[in-house]
């Protein structure tokens, strides 16, 4: 009986969550879906550009990445977070979500890192990006902006 309430409780978190990406997805602005069609052979890369302003605690905005493209093979795909200014940059959390992979943490340590990550491909597939202020930063983060880039690279395997 316990194991089947932990395991309805452990589902309903699951959809909660997804809900709450999707529903971040929805509601920015339309500029936050980028698609981008895979080279046939070979390398695909792309720079998305990201501007946080108007951000209060425990607000977050979501980016969704497409890939299109005919692959019957898996994709790696590196992500690389740079050349971040403004105030709002010490503040930011990131969360990456992609079959599977999920990375999760302050955007000022992944700057200059470079994540790799593999994943299976059919024909369209989505990388999800949110970003957003945690609940206990205070005015220091108000009226504050941080610009962003992300460089994405994906290689069929």
């Amino acid at each position: 009986m316990k194991k089947t309430i932990y395991i309805t409780i452990a589902i309903c978190v699951v959809l909660l969550v997804a809900g709450a990406v999707l529903l971040v997805l929805l509601l920015t602005e339309d500029d936050a879906v980028k698609n981008i069609t895979l080279e046939k052979d070979g390398t695909t890369t792309a720079e998305l550009s990201f501007t946080a302003q108007n951000l209060h605690p425990s607000q977050s905005r979501g980016y969704a990445v497409i890939l299109h493209g005919n692959n019957e093979k898996d994709l790696g795909v590196t992500l690389r977070f740079d050349d971040a200014q403004g105030k709002l940059t010490e503040f930011l959390m990131v969360d990456v979500q992609c079959n599977g992979f999920s990375l999760h943490a302050p955007l000022a340590e992944l700057l200059g890192q470079s994540h790799f990550f593999r994943c299976s491909f059919s024909d369209t597939f989505s990388i999800s990006i949110t970003y957003g202020i945690p609940d206990d930063v205070g005015n220091e983060a108000m009226n504050a902006q941080a610009d962003f880039l992300l460089h994405l690279q994906i290689d069929r395997q």
